[in-house]
């Protein structure tokens, strides 16, 4: 109490004092007060910014992989017949099917066509640009001296199946790599990952290669005896193969030898008719050898019996007489030995067929290749993942010549769409509209696939198609989709099914019901396809999927033929591309696949 009455008495005595203090008091009170709401206000606004670039990093987890050898405008990274830049195209598609944004990267962004599905390309100037937008992003490439893509990363992911060169020249560049951008290391065999830990003492990880599902696969009925395919791999091949002609002739084995050359498709065909493939690689280093020769591999997925020069990668999957043969480098005799053997003993040679086929397909696909390549990249499983070969609850994934005798009728739809058509039809449990109906093959696997608490409806106005000019009746559809549900033994799908026989455009006017799924097939004209988008795709809820048929044309393909879809489709799929509320999640063959966002 006693300061209290002090400073009263204190206050008394000097009240003049006191109120000439009272205004100087006033404004350092007022300045005080102004400071802590400054203070106050700024701790708000810092936090509300820490919100939002939670938010933004929350968005943005989900990185864009950009995939690249570019080292500069002379070499932009567009290469053909490069197996490179195949196995960049396999890493994008796979990690575009579990549902990542992914791209190859070249300098302007073009490439030259020569496989049969090219990933989708971007230039650096792009790259640049989401950089400079914060987008999140992850840098993989397998060239050291891609200058021109490297220059643009912090942080590098380095896939290496060059080790030749590695090992070599690029020797420097990799070292100086190493000390400063790269963060991991991949490759896609054990003698290279044995190098990088003998040499650098770090963790490699081993993908080792896949051929395309949808594309590698053998045809047996094309097969025929006695062939062998090649390809040439250096000056010496053209020798080598006259020798192993000559040495098989001489010892009484008449053999048909056939170049494998050309775009990827031509290769696909030639080996599915070869009844043998020789791997003349001889290695690109005396030591290292290939990394991994991709063309033996593709060979095995072809239903060839692989004979090959013992060079490191073969034999990671060629075990002598059990998937295939191997025979010295530079023995092309022992090349010839082998061809005999088999030739003359059949049961052998069919079961080494058997062998490499079922090894192939169980041990170098994009199901097993996933989990690695995940890892490597150090990506999140995606919730919302799109492959095909894993977690489908789809239950009718028929060949399609298994589709077309259910049906009784053509299934306009390829061998490589079905599945992942199945699959979206499996994952949808609400309602499900097509558009263009046919002969039925597309309402078959929705109907054979789909919850049974779907509602599906077709709709096709059945007036010949301005593509094909085929015509079918309404009722010759029903009939179908009923005998191909007996047949099946699912006879009781059919009465989820509502057949709309009129424009689609028609319908779309009268229509109030949300859309899970949404399939587009009608006429192929671009003026009707983007009618029946606009007329339809507002009503395709939030996560939503939106499939668009024959939407994946080759470029400069001639003018009213069939090539991997339609000019309509196509033009409306880039279109599409530059949309905010679609994003596309998946492509095969001609099929495109996008989910509302």
């Amino acid at each position: 109490m006693k300061p209290l009455i002090k400073l009263f008495d204190w206050l008394g005595k000097h009240s003049e004092k006191v109120e000439k203090l009272r205004p100087v008091l006033r404004r350092r009170w007022m300045i005080r007060l102004e400071k802590q709401r400054f203070n106050k206000s700024m701790r708000q606004q810092l936090y509300s910014n820490v919100k939002s670039i939670d938010k933004g990093v929350n968005r943005q987890s989900r990185p864009i992989i950009l995939v690249s050898a570019c080292e500069n405008s002379m070499h932009g990274g567009g290469y053909r017949y490069n197996g490179g830049v195949k196995l960049f195209n396999l890493w994008v598609k796979l990690l575009r099917a579990h549902g990542y944004e992914a791209y190859i990267v070249t300098y302007d962004g073009s490439y030259t066509p020569w496989l049969i599905e090219h990933q989708p390309h971007i230039s650096l100037d792009t790259v640049r640009q989401w950089e400079g937008e914060g987008r999140h992003l992850k840098f993989v490439t397998g060239w050291a001296p891609s200058t021109a893509f490297i220059n643009l990363a912090d942080q590098l992911y380095f896939l290496d199946a060059e080790i030749a060169w590695t090992s070599g020249i690029h020797l420097p560049i990799l070292r100086k790599l190493l000390r400063s951008k790269i963060h991991a290391v991949a490759t896609n065999s054990r003698t290279q990952q044995a190098w990088y830990m003998a040499n650098f003492n770090r963790n490699v990880a081993l993908i080792q290669d896949w051929s395309d599902e949808a594309y590698w696969y053998p045809k047996p009925e094309k097969r025929k005896e006695g062939l062998v395919g090649y390809m040439l791999e250096g000056p010496e091949s053209d020798a080598e193969v006259k020798q192993i002609a000559n040495y098989c002739h001489q010892n009484g084995v008449n053999l048909e030898f056939v170049e494998v050359a050309g775009d990827e498709g031509d290769v696909i065909d030639t080996m599915r008719r070869c009844d043998f493939y020789l791997g003349l690689n001889p290695g690109k280093d005396l030591l290292w050898g290939e990394g991994s020769p991709r063309s033996p591999q593709e060979a095995m997925h072809a239903g060839c019996v692989v004979i090959a020069y013992d060079v490191h990668g073969n034999r990671e999957y060629l075990i002598h007489g059990y998937s295939g043969f191997l025979a010295p480098r530079k023995r092309p005799d022992l090349l010839a030995d082998c061809l005999i053997r088999l030739m003359c003993n059949s049961d052998l040679k069919e079961q080494i067929h058997a062998t490499s086929i079922e090894l192939v397909a169980r041990a170098f696909t994009s199901q097993g290749r996933w989990p690695l390549l995940r890892d490597f990249l150090e990506l999140d499983e995606m919730e919302s993942s799109t492959d095909i070969s894993t977690g489908s609850r789809a239950r009718y994934v028929l060949k399609r010549s298994e589709l077309e005798r259910h049906l009784g009728a053509p299934a306009y739809i390829a061998e490589e769409e079905i599945p992942v058509f199945a699959k979206y039809a499996s994952l949808t449990a609400g309602t499900l509209v097509e558009i263009g109906a046919a002969h039925g093959a597309s309402a078959i696997l929705i109907l054979a696939n789909a919850p049974a608490s779907a509602a599906i409806h077709s709709i096709d106005p059945f007036v010949p198609d301005s593509m094909g000019g085929f015509r079918v009746s309404p009722g010759e559809c029903r009939r179908n989709v009923s005998r191909a549900l007996k047949s099946m033994r699912i006879p009781h799908a059919i009465n989820r099914w509502h057949l709309h026989v009129q424009p689609s455009y028609e319908l779309a006017c009268s229509w109030n019901e949300p859309i899970d799924f949404l399939y587009i097939d009608g006429d192929h004209t671009y003026e009707a396809v983007r009618k029946d988008f606009d007329a339809w795709s507002p009503h395709v809820r939030s996560g939503g999927w939106v499939l668009l048929h024959d939407s994946r044309r080759e470029a400069n393909a001639p003018e009213g033929k069939f090539a991997r879809g339609w000019p309509g489709p196509t033009q409306l799929a880039e279109e599409l591309k530059t949309r905010h509320d679609l994003e596309l999640v998946y492509e095969v063959f001609s099929l495109t696949i996008w989910r509302r966002k």
